[in-house]
């Protein structure tokens, strides 16, 4: 929720716990309030006043100051952009103008040494449980109940922290949230038998078959199976075929290395450093060679080209997005023209009106 619905939230109550003596007013200071947080928005952005090594000197030293706490890294983060702040406007500076600034160097340290900021979930007390156990009370959970990837032990526990946690607006905003949601859903209904491993069960919806979603793959038969991660060799169940690390932080990892690779051009098959991730070839003549043993040449799918093109991938229909786009334009006037049908043109009622 923006700004604005705050204002106007804070308007409906102040409305409501007036009387209506007070009533006069009410108006102007509604449009002074949305005035103010306009005029907040539209505040102009100041130009940076340190540039170049003054900037570079001025990050290195709040670098090594945030650094040197003991607890944590934004410990100090709060006196170095008051110290920054006071000694801009020592020397003239505006406030607004100087607290930006100090706002801006502050930030460009923190990169520098690599600090993330913390959302507000890792701040909560739910973040430092361990997954085995309860969030509401650190019960340890059964087996079933971790590969359900449920976070409390029972329903009451679900209700406790959806009433006492003020999950009951934001809950779908929050993992542990929706978590206790899902059980006191699963709790309003009845059990029933697994479509595939015939466990009971309370499912989520009351249409649901399946006890987990591992029973409703391998009912359909579309199971992956297990596979070893390419950067760190663990063995993971992935969720599509696709998927062959364990990770993002493995897949960023990897892209980072870049790991020699062989060339899939059956005609070379050298061994080379890729540029990227993605990279199949060594080179650009085994691009296009690779491409015309593995995709064969095709016409264009455009009725007016007919030109035989070499396609990069196995969906490729046209030779150029300009046959793309004349099909396209092609279908939609044929479309408009079955909706007019025959004599449907300004001509055309012109010579009915007539007679």
């Amino acid at each position: 929720m923006n700004d604005k619905h705050w204002a106007e939230r804070d308007f409906k109550r102040w409305r409501q716990n007036t009387s209506t003596a007070d009533h006069r007013g009410l108006q102007k200071y509604r449009e002074e309030t949305v005035w103010q947080l306009e005029t907040t928005k539209r505040r102009a952005v100041h130009k940076a006043v340190f540039n170049g090594k003054k900037q570079e000197v001025i990050v290195d030293r709040l670098a090594t100051i945030l650094k040197s706490s003991n607890v944590s890294v934004f410990q100090y983060e709060a006196p170095a952009r008051h110290g920054l702040r006071q000694a801009m406007l020592a020397k003239g500076f505006a406030w607004q103008r100087s607290d930006d600034e100090a706002h801006r160097l502050i930030s460009a340290a923190f990169h520098r040494i690599g600090a993330v900021r913390p959302t507000w979930q890792q701040g909560q007390r739910e973040y430092t449980i361990a997954r085995e156990n309860c969030s509401w009370c650190r019960g340890e959970l059964d087996d079933e109940q971790i590969a359900r990837n449920e976070r409390f032990c029972c329903g009451e526990h679900a209700k406790a922290a959806v009433q006492l946690r003020d999950y009951e607006t934001r809950a779908m905003d929050d993992e542990i949230g929706r978590r206790a949601v899902y059980l006191i859903q699963r709790g309003n209904n009845p059990e029933r038998k697994c479509g595939y491993c015939e466990r009971r069960f309370k499912p989520l919806e009351t249409e649901g078959e399946y006890c987990s979603r591992i029973c409703r793959r391998r009912s359909r038969g579309d199971l992956l199976e297990d596979r070893a991660c390419l950067n760190c060799s663990a063995v993971f169940h992935p969720r599509a075929d696709e998927f062959k690390f364990c990770s993002t932080t493995c897949y960023g990892e990897a892209k980072r290395k870049l790991i020699d690779r062989q060339c899939e051009n059956p005609a070379c098959g050298k061994v080379f450093r890729p540029k990227g991730i993605n990279s199949k070839y060594c080179c650009h003549a085994c691009s296009i060679e690779g491409r015309e043993l593995i995709l064969p040449i095709r016409p264009c799918a455009y009725a007016l080209c007919g030109i035989n093109f070499q396609p990069k991938n196995d969906q490729a229909k046209f030779c150029s997005p300009k046959c793309n786009q004349r099909t396209k334009d092609a279908r939609q006037k044929a479309k408009r023209h079955a909706k007019k049908g025959p004599g449907d043109s300004p001509i055309d009622r012109l010579f009915d009106k007539a007679a």
